[in-house]
């Protein structure tokens, strides 16, 4: 089963909250996991013990009277916190505006009080708040590559300095089939990913029209017709993904001895051995994407069309940082190395005309401007929530419990 830096852990009525914090995350690099429920219907899933065992932070959103059913043994916020506490995870408590610890505390969790609390009872300084627990109370790292040439340097003398340059020019011939190996693998976790980028732009296109048809037109003939478009159009892209991914989620499994020649070009093999993982992080947040939108099809509210063309906008840019990402790797490699990728580059439409000529600086901005973007793809979902909660009557009647 694929790990997770985060779990985040949620009621009902503060799902909106719950999936802004999670699509941040995401955005920001961080691997989270997000089940809206879909884990949780019937029986309490095991898997969800897995995930929760395998995490590093464990983030529990609390609204008002969020612990009060946790008296009930099978409540599944009371089922996730334990298993968190027992397994001595990193527990970040997010309290929202009108949330209070109840006297006396759940049986079994009365330590849960005790644990260092993250406040975000006012929407205005929500962006504040994330800071704080990304730099203060998150263990887990970001998943955004840092990259520093290896250099290979020594000091040599006199008559050794011919001998080091035979080696080396030896070292050099073989490592052209390990580069051509390495160089082929990312280009196959790159096409991979490319897939999703024309499948999102296609997705948006079609839930452009969607999202237009339901803010303008009256005839709910239309209506219908658009909204099952929309549902074979994801049931068409969920069986296609499902049936033809490809990427494994582990590292690649380099040797020292491939590492060594790899090093010889300036190749990170760490950064390297994590591409297919990256990759697949990204087909889950697809899918994951892909159920958001299923879930809300029937009668989806303002807030939630908002939401969705937000996050189809934010995932476009994070699939253009992953691609940034791979190109710092890849243009380190010698050049008869990358025909794979160049060949398969040259269909890559929905991916951003980006220089390989560039330094590791150049790909470094790319990835962070593109994050950023990311992020600002959500503001409007952001305002919306704003203007919810200053204007609740007005919009009670667009946005469901």
């Amino acid at each position: 089963m694929k790990q997770y830096d985060i779990f985040i852990s949620y009621r009902r009525n503060s799902y909106d909250t719950a999936n802004l914090i999670a699509t941040r995350l995401k955005s920001a690099g961080y691997s989270v996991f997000f089940d809206m429920e879909t884990l949780r219907s019937g029986k309490f899933n095991k898997q969800l013990f897995e995930v929760i065992d395998n995490c590093t932070d464990f983030v529990l959103v609390l609204p008002p009277e969020a612990l009060d059913r946790c008296q009930d043994e099978q409540d599944w916020v009371r089922l996730e916190t334990c298993r968190a506490m027992n397994g001595d995870k990193n527990i970040v408590p997010i309290m929202l505006n009108g949330f209070t610890w109840p006297n006396p505390m759940p049986e079994g969790m009365e330590e849960l009080s005790h644990y260092q609390a993250l406040t975000a009872n006012s929407v205005e300084y929500f962006d504040l708040a994330l800071e704080r627990l990304q730099k203060q109370y998150l263990k887990s790292k970001r998943h955004i590559p840092l990259k520093k040439l290896v250099k290979v340097s020594s000091i040599l003398v006199g008559g050794l300095l011919a001998l080091i340059a035979i080696v080396y020019g030896v070292l050099m011939v073989l490592s052209a089939n390990v580069c051509t190996k390495y160089a082929t693998l990312i280009t196959a976790d790159v096409n991979s990913v490319y897939i999703l980028a024309e499948d999102n732009a296609k997705l948006s296109k079609v839930w452009t029209k969607l999202d237009n048809t339901l803010e303008y037109e009256t005839q709910q003939a239309r209506i219908e017709d658009q909204i099952e478009t929309m549902q074979s159009q994801i049931d068409l892209m969920r069986d296609e993904l499902n049936s033809m991914w490809m990427v494994d989620s582990v590292k690649m499994e380099i040797s020292a001895y491939e590492r060594f020649l790899l090093s010889l070009h300036g190749i990170n093999a760490e950064e390297l051995s994590y591409s297919p993982v990256e990759a697949t992080l990204m087909y889950a947040d697809f899918i994951d994407q892909l159920n958001t939108i299923e879930g809300i099809l029937e009668a989806p509210s303002k807030l939630e069309r908002i939401f969705v063309t937000g996050r189809l906008e934010s995932s476009e840019y994070s699939l253009n940082a992953y691609y940034a990402s791979i190109l710092s790797v890849i243009s380190l490699f010698p050049e008869k190395s990358r025909n794979f990728f160049n060949e398969s580059s040259r269909m890559w439409r929905y991916l951003p005309d980006y220089s390989m000529d560039g330094s590791q600086e150049y790909y470094e901005d790319l990835i962070y401007k593109e994050y950023d973007k990311a992020t600002e793809a959500l503001a409007p979902f952001k305002a919306a929530i704003i203007q919810y909660e200053s204007n609740a009557d007005e919009f009670e009647s667009e946005i469901s419990d």
